[in-house]
């Protein structure tokens, strides 16, 4: 929360922000994300954990598996089902009920290894329904089914 107060012509912000104590992890946001279910999902550059804000109060969630060197390298997405999802340098991954799982898609990986700023500016997710997910590519649009694991152009 900020708020202003004016001192002589300047004006001062004052800022609130939010501690471990308050329910969040220590350390340094590497992506804010707001769901479709009006949550704020917060993922963390050196720790596991993601944080869930629903206006109310903090959840902490086990993140993903890392892979590779890429310490929580991608945003994680949200459906209105409040199943979590993010990208991998293979494919996907989501979570479950208390279990991540993976899929490698090999679309997904094709253009990540292609395209060298995809760290930058990551393949965009859109979480469709419970096990759908929408992959805007490069060059074209792919729906992930995670129950089949299998892609459809």
């Amino acid at each position: 929360m900020s708020g202003a107060a004016r001192v002589g012509r300047r004006r001062v912000f004052a800022r609130h922000f939010k501690r471990a104590t308050d329910g969040l992890e220590p350390g340094y946001a590497t992506y804010l994300s707001f769901s479709p279910r009006g949550n704020l999902l917060i993922r963390y550059r050196d720790e596991p954990n993601l944080t869930r804000l629903d206006g109310y109060a903090s959840e902490s969630i086990p993140g993903p598996p890392v892979t590779g060197n890429l310490p929580q390298a991608f945003r994680i997405y949200e459906s209105v089902t409040g199943q979590l999802w993010t990208l991998d340098p293979e494919g996907v991954q989501w979570r479950d009920g208390e279990v991540w799982q993976k899929a490698v898609v090999p679309e997904i990986r094709d253009d990540m290894r292609m395209e060298a700023r995809r760290l930058a500016r990551p393949i965009p997710l859109l979480p469709a329904e419970h096990g759908r997910l929408f992959v805007l590519l490069s060059d074209r649009l792919l729906k992930f089914d995670a129950l089949t694991r299998q892609t459809y152009v």
